[in-house]
């Protein structure tokens, strides 16, 4: 009796399935990440927005409003502030978990910030 190679996922040509001795196994193919408000595809886990997408100048909005904090308090290296709706919806547009918690803004540097989302369980 002769008996069919097993084929796993990613070896050969891309397909949207495998082979097994006994039965088709249906590859998981996550759908394209893309912009709820323009449309724009991810690459990876990034979305390049076009400027005039809405959510984009959200975030940006945001993002200025830290500076602009920091700014006003140059002894500081850490602010704590609620999440935003923009930030939220770029988040789950990126395809990330949706944040419950506060966004711990980070001061690495004069210009350079990481904002850092907590979640149910705490920061991640």
């Amino acid at each position: 009796m002769t008996r069919k190679k097993s084929r796993r996922p990613g070896e050969g040509a891309a397909t949207s399935s495998w082979t097994t001795a006994t039965r088709t196994v249906p590859r998981f193919v996550p759908p394209a990440l893309q912009c709820p408000d323009c449309g724009a595809v991810a690459v990876g886990s990034r979305i390049a927005h076009p400027e005039t997408c809405p959510l984009n100048r959200g975030v940006n909005k945001v993002l200025d409003e830290d500076r602009e904090w920091f700014e006003a308090h140059p002894g500081a290296s850490v602010r704590v502030r609620p999440v935003t709706p923009a930030e939220v919806a770029d988040l789950l547009a990126a395809g990330a978990d949706r944040p419950t918690g506060d966004v711990i803004v980070l001061n690495l540097a004069p210009g350079l910030r990481m904002r850092r989302f907590t979640f149910a369980g705490g920061a991640r």
